[in-house]
């Protein structure tokens, strides 16, 4: 459990210190995956409920705290992203799937929540298309990102696993080996 603590508590590091850096996007791409959004749902799925709500509200507050602009948005935010996630969170068969459907949701949602949001206590008027375009591109992109990474990690921990030996065969090998 402390392990798991722990590479949350990496992940939360990073994504504060990688965000800022990719801007507007990797290079003249528009492939803007928006990080703590990854953080928000693993910390959800892997966590549970009260330990992955505080991660998500201490990522939302540290992004308040590096920004510069108006504190506690993106805490406010990051919490009601969240606690949707819980919401929404399903033992299903195939969880890369939902986990990429739920990474995209929290990109989407935080990014329009925090837009709005902005405008809103700025006093300035805001479109609807230039927040949301920006958002599904981040979602998409958030997404692609995620679902990558989960693929690479599955493939390398059944890459890396020792195969277990047979007891049958080697049942079978004493019998003959003692002539019983």
């Amino acid at each position: 459990m402390i392990a798991r603590q722990l590479a949350i508590a990496c992940l939360i590091y990073l994504a504060l210190v990688i965000q800022p850096s990719l801007g507007d996007g990797l290079g003249h791409s528009m492939f803007r995956p928006w990080l703590p959004g990854i953080v928000v749902v693993t910390c959800v799925w892997s966590l549970g409920r009260s330990s992955g709500l505080i991660c998500s509200a201490l990522l939302g507050l540290g992004i308040d705290c590096l920004s510069g602009g108006k504190l506690g948005i993106h805490f406010i935010v990051a919490t009601i992203v969240a606690m949707s996630l819980m919401l929404l969170r399903t033992n299903a068969r195939s969880p890369v799937v939902v986990i990429g459907m739920l990474a995209f949701f929290a990109a989407f949602t935080w990014r329009c929540m925090a837009a709005v949001a902005h405008a809103s206590l700025g006093h300035q008027s805001f479109e609807v298309n230039q927040i949301i375009a920006p958002a599904a591109t981040d979602g998409v992109s958030t997404s692609v990102l995620f679902i990558g990474v989960l693929l690479l990690y599955r493939v390398l921990i059944t890459a890396f696993q020792p195969q277990p030996v047979s007891s049958v065969a080697l049942t079978n090998r004493w019998s003959m080996l003692s002539g019983g």
